[in-house]
């Protein structure tokens, strides 16, 4: 089977190869090419060593000698070229203490994660396969290369790579590496020693995609690894309603947050190393359902008070957000959508003003905070003057 391959790649493979060394394009590229997709970024991996690798190459950068690894910079691409390497036992739960560079691929491939990342590829011997990832790409299942319960001890993250690839191919999980992966989390928190920033980025990924196709019995183990990083301290969590759909992350974690409270619920998201500005507006989707949840919406006027009440307190997408979640547990008809949407087409934040703040400098003469003051102050008044109308309108 040929794949194509860019030619700052194909450059870097030749020089290799020429000189006397073997080099293949490995891992998710690979596994990328195979499924009609781009890949983000090439890995080269060789058993040139890291001092022969610089040799070669005109400009290069030791990102990571001590593990074998030499970016290589070539037509404006940078490449990570690896010597093939055995790893010593993991104990950081991401990095092997030392390495040993070693001679042949297989070696190599035998420390990697995923069958369907374990292939390499050169143009001179085609795809090699010493995990059957081409057979388990064919039928679309995610499988540990090797027992997976080393694997997922040697990086507790792999936990989370393996649910964002099931849901981002559509593959199912193997019954051997889910049962793993349930056990290593659950009862023995094998992400406990992983980095609140990789299992954030993880988390974002996973929750942008649909798990409608997962079998019932990957949906409730996976269901239950979700609940347990993510500490739900009720009964509210993650279910298939909410997973199996189209939405937003953010919406997805205050669906699942929806009934604590927030209070308690800032603390786990920073522990995750969530972003200020995701923090925020969690919090906000959160307190926006809260509000809206009691209201029982039957008559028009109160459903628009109501919405204009939360854009203005909570913010215009934090209630969009929380109306959507009020959608998803059929909370709400289509009528009351419709007020909602209505409702919030009058500006209920500072962005919306048709009045600038350059346009207040110039009026009042003023500079500094005063000039988000009178802004506050306009919008406080567009908002009193809609709450009369409702009001008056009875």
């Amino acid at each position: 089977m040929e794949l194509e391959l860019p030619g700052y790649i194909l450059d870097i493979l030749n020089t290799l190869n020429e000189a006397g060394y073997a080099a293949y394009v490995v891992g998710g590229a690979v596994r990328s090419l195979l499924l009609k997709e781009e890949p983000k970024d090439y890995d080269i991996c060789t058993d040139a060593l890291p001092d022969e690798v610089e040799k070669l190459f005109d400009k290069t950068i030791p990102t990571g000698k001590k593990y074998g690894t030499i970016t290589v910079m070539n037509d404006g691409y940078l490449v990570e070229v690896t010597t093939f390497r055995y790893d010593s036992p993991i104990t950081d739960g991401r990095r092997p203490e030392y390495v040993t560079f070693g001679k042949t691929l297989e070696g190599d491939v035998d420390r990697r994660d995923f069958t369907i990342n374990s292939l390499a590829y050169n143009p001179l011997t085609g795809i090699i396969d010493y995990k059957d990832g081409l057979n388990d790409i064919h039928n679309h299942i995610v499988r540990c290369a090797g027992d997976p319960a080393i694997r997922f001890k040697e990086d507790g993250l792999r936990v989370l790579r393996a649910i964002r690839f099931a849901v981002r191919y559509k593959f199912r999980i193997d019954k051997d590496t889910l049962e793993a992966m349930y056990n290593l989390t659950i009862k023995e928190n094998a992400l406990g020693g992983v980095s609140g920033e990789r299992i954030h980025d993880e988390l974002v990924k996973i929750l942008s995609y649909d798990f409608s196709f997962l079998l019932y019995i990957e949906f409730e183990k996976v269901e239950s690894i979700l609940n347990y990083i993510l500490d739900i301290d009720n009964q509210v969590h993650f279910t298939r309603n909410i997973l199996s759909r189209q939405c937003s992350y953010i919406e997805k974690l205050a669906y699942f947050y929806k009934g604590e409270d927030v209070s308690l619920v800032e603390p786990k998201l920073r522990y995750l190393k969530f972003f200020n500005s995701e923090i925020k507006l969690i919090i906000n989707s959160i307190k926006a359902y809260q509000y809206l949840v009691a209201t029982y919406f039957k008559e028009d006027k109160n459903v628009i008070f109501k919405a204009k009440m939360s854009a203005y307190r909570y913010g215009e997408e934090a209630t969009v957000n929380a109306r959507n979640i009020l959608i998803y547990d059929s909370s709400i008809d289509e009528h009351v959508n419709s007020l909602f949407l209505h409702s919030l087409v009058e500006p209920h934040t500072l962005n919306k003003l048709a009045i600038k703040g350059n346009d207040i400098k110039k009026i009042f003469k003023i500079e500094g905070k005063a000039v988000k003051q009178y802004l506050e102050s306009a919008l406080f008044y567009i908002f009193l003057g809609m709450m009369i109308g409702i009001i008056c309108s009875n």
